[in-house]
């Protein structure tokens, strides 16, 4: 055979190939539909780290109550949960290449077992290790929730090894839970909370992984980080606590704000800062509100 000939051959058994893929994935019986160069913004409310779109699938359905859909990445082993499907004739999604987005709807015969059936709150996702009959609905999001209830976290093979090859790649060198997002050209590993806490708790529990509640200070960085936020609410790390009107970071150095229009506006009684993935710029806010939070680590 030609080489033309040949390489011909190999073109049309990979397309093959890829047609019997694509159409297994939407047959629906044990994969779901996955929807090619699309993802779905603003409706995140966690994301996940060194998985395969199989296990992200899995991680969504044990949150069934709150999670609607995903979006996957191959590039980076990445799966953002979400609160809203594509929506009629997709129209929700937005095209993005390398991106990956499923409903979790048309995920069949996912092997869960009990939590098939099991639907827990908006804050709490199904323990599929639990037996039947057992409260299998535990906290979701909390980074100490697995300790509180006795867990121990052992990680999969394919976690371990992702993780060693995402150490190896300075592009992918945040902590297990990080994301890696450039900021106007600047790298920087952030962890967005879906679960709701004061602004001092906030703080503690950014410091309790040596890290800071981050200091986002413009309508740049926001958009940069827009995609990676979860939907509400979020605390930053500024605030004029010190000296009602000068904002200041955690290091207590001024910073200089994109406010959001009328802002700041809630003189004594709000003086910690927050921004919000459908807002433009930041706000002033009571610290004593409950709100998410995003941790940075430089």
């Amino acid at each position: 055979m030609r080489k033309q000939e040949q390489d011909s051959w190999i073109i049309y058994i990979l397309l093959i190939e890829y047609v019997v893929s694509i159409n297994t994935c939407e047959r629906g019986t044990s994969l779901g539909e996955l929807k090619f160069g699309y993802f779905l913004p603003r409706s995140a409310f966690t994301t996940k780290y060194q998985v395969s779109s199989y296990q992200c699938a899995i991680e969504c359905h044990l949150r069934i109550h709150r999670c609607k859909s995903f979006n996957y990445r191959r590039s980076d082993l990445s799966c953002q949960l979400c609160e809203e499907d594509s929506g009629p004739g997709g129209n929700n999604l937005q095209p993005k290449a390398g991106s990956i987005h499923s409903d979790i709807d048309t995920w069949r015969n996912l092997p869960i077992e009990h939590c098939n059936t099991i639907h827990c709150l908006r804050t709490e996702k199904c323990d599929s290790s639990k037996q039947a009959g057992e409260n299998t609905c535990v906290p979701a999001e909390c980074p100490f929730a697995e300790l509180k209830l006795g867990m121990t976290i052992k990680p999969s093979n394919e976690t371990a090894v992702g993780t060693k090859a995402r150490r190896r790649s300075p592009s992918n060198s945040c902590d297990m839970g990080y994301m890696n997002v450039s900021l106007k050209g600047s790298n920087f590993c952030f962890k967005a909370y879906s679960i709701v806490k004061t602004f001092n708790q906030a703080m503690e529990i950014c410091e309790s992984e040596k890290a800071k509640l981050a200091v986002i200070t413009t309508e740049d960085q926001i958009s940069d980080l827009r995609p990676h936020l979860p939907v509400g609410w979020i605390y930053v790390g500024i605030s004029d606590g010190t000296k009602e009107g000068t904002w200041e970071g955690w290091d207590g150095k001024a910073v200089n704000l994109t406010w959001s229009p009328f802002e700041p506006n809630g003189g004594i009684n709000e003086n910690c800062g927050v921004i919000n993935p459908y807002g433009i710029g930041v706000y002033d806010a009571s610290c004593a509100w409950n709100l998410y939070f995003l941790c940075s680590k430089f």
